[in-house]
């Protein structure tokens, strides 16, 4: 399960948004990374630049070393679980 779909992102392009995706989210599914890569996200194994963006989404919730890599003032929206 990823964050996106290619209709999402296609969405998100046409508002003017760049959607920078981690393929681990994509589950390592090239099929997946190349249906979102062709509705113009960008995919990138490095967590850095997807977790550098404004609004970042997510399936699970982030772990401590995600949540370190948001740069201030940016938005997270994630399914979170009970501990």
């Amino acid at each position: 399960m990823a964050a996106a779909t290619a209709k999402t992102v296609a969405a998100l392009r046409g508002l003017g948004y760049d959607v920078v995706i981690d393929s681990v989210a994509a589950l390592n599914a090239a099929s997946l990374d190349e249906e979102l890569s062709g509705a113009g996200a960008r995919i990138t194994t490095d967590r850095h630049p997807a977790c550098a963006a404004d609004v970042v989404v997510k399936v699970q919730a982030p772990s401590s070393d995600e949540v370190s890599l948001l740069r201030p003032g940016a938005f997270g929206i994630a399914l979170m679980g009970s501990a």
